[in-house]
């Protein structure tokens, strides 16, 4: 087999990979593409891309398809390093890798005219935001926002194409990335703009075009537009998005799809809050402590499978919604019942060496409550002694 031919069966590989979220595996496969392509670069002076090129005493343009094919694919290799450094949270690693393949993308592009090429740079550009939004911090949103934009700039070109079904899926993922930045850069009433577009587009997939296994998809841009609509205590309409991609995920988890349980979650927990902030500003209808009980109930069984990636939700959650919420519905016991399962999980998980400071850091939000609340939940049976012996805990690893 040709070098190259090898080099584009492990870039294969790695994205098979990379949509089973297995990053470490993918990252060896892109590797070892990448270290292939690099030898043949430098064994036939293709790194002096786009300079004229000698391969068996005949040159070749840079245009020619024997040189572009190679510049693509080692692009394709530079973009999968990238994405899984960024499942692997190595985020400075991944920005470089990203960069590579936008700066191979972006210099083919000068030479070669082609949708697929234009497709490959946006999803370059999207996956960089996707990194910088993992860095989370505000200089790092800053820099995603144009990333998106020029993403979404070449996807709404590209509806023009043959392929716009596929063009309209990954516009609105784009479209709900930059809502989702805009929003963190407190840019609020444009963050509901581009949620909204994201939310139209989807809804065309799955009803009008019948893309019924985009149903999920469509779920959670709804949860999206309604974090966004309910920062802006526009409750009423937050609530309404929420209920419907509530139904979709319930429907979708029952019928054997596990995996999106942690989807339905997110969009269970945003209820509960908003749900909260409806009743209190409004004075209408009641605090959604049912919905409340369903969480719970979904973290706990999760938790005893194991799921780590959820603990720093859940002690958000317990502490700052669930019991918050029986309290104000004068449902005490409840919210006992709530705090205890909270502190019985963070008690498993000191011992066993589990707390790491970032979850430790959620674990604050359990137990930062007002005095009134403690002294009602120590009067219904919770220990203050074991209450204060789990916060001291927690920050020892917090400052340790």
């Amino acid at each position: 087999m040709h070098p190259q031919e090898r080099a584009c069966d492990l870039r294969t590989e790695a994205e098979t990979l990379l949509r089973a979220h297995c990053y470490s595996d993918a990252l060896d496969k892109a590797t070892e593409a990448t270290t292939i392509l690099q030898v043949l670069g430098v064994r036939f002076g293709l790194l002096a891309f786009p300079a004229i090129v000698v391969i068996s005493d005949v040159k070749l343009a840079p245009d020619d398809p024997e040189i572009t094919t190679f510049w693509r694919e080692l692009a394709h290799a530079h973009s999968c390093r990238g994405r899984a450094l960024t499942g692997l949270g190595r985020t400075t690693p991944a920005l470089k890798e990203h960069d590579e393949a936008i700066r191979l993308y972006s210099t083919v592009g000068q030479l070669v005219e082609g949708p697929e090429l234009d497709a490959n740079l946006a999803l370059a550009l999207h996956n960089r935001s996707n990194c910088l939004i993992r860095v989370a911090t505000r200089e790092a949103l800053f820099m995603a926002l144009p990333s998106s934009s020029q993403a979404i700039d070449i996807r709404e070109r590209l509806m023009t194409t043959p392929e716009t079904e596929y063009v309209k899926s990954v516009l609105a993922g784009t479209y709900k990335q930059r809502a989702s930045i805009l929003q963190n850069l407190g840019r609020h009433s444009e963050a509901e703009v581009d949620a909204l577009r994201a939310v139209r587009f989807r809804e065309e997939l799955v009803h009008e075009d019948r893309r019924s296994y985009l149903a999920a998809d469509l779920a959670m841009t709804r949860y999206t537009y309604a974090d966004i609509l309910g920062s802006q205590r526009k409750f009423r309409e937050s609530l309404q998005q929420l209920e419907m991609a509530i139904a979709v995920l319930r429907d979708l988890v029952s019928g054997g799809q596990i995996h999106l349980t942690s989807d339905l979650l997110y969009c269970l927990a945003a209820y509960v809050l908003y749900g909260q902030g409806f009743v209190e500003s409004s004075g209408e209808g009641i605090y959604p402590i049912e919905m409340a009980d369903e969480a719970m109930d979904l973290f706990l069984r999760l938790i005893e499978d194991d799921r780590r990636d959820i603990l720093s939700l859940f002690f958000n959650f317990v502490g700052q919604r669930a019991v918050p919420c029986a309290f104000k519905a004068a449902d005490f016991a409840r919210g006992v019942r709530y705090f205890d399962s909270g502190l019985s999980v963070l008690e498993r998980l000191i011992p066993a060496g589990e707390l790491t400071p970032a979850i430790a850091q959620s674990a604050i939000q359990l137990l930062s409550l007002p005095p009134a609340a403690l002294e009602r939940l120590c009067a219904a049976g919770i220990s203050k002694e074991r209450y204060l012996k789990s916060l001291r805990d927690v920050h020892l690893v917090l400052t340790s």
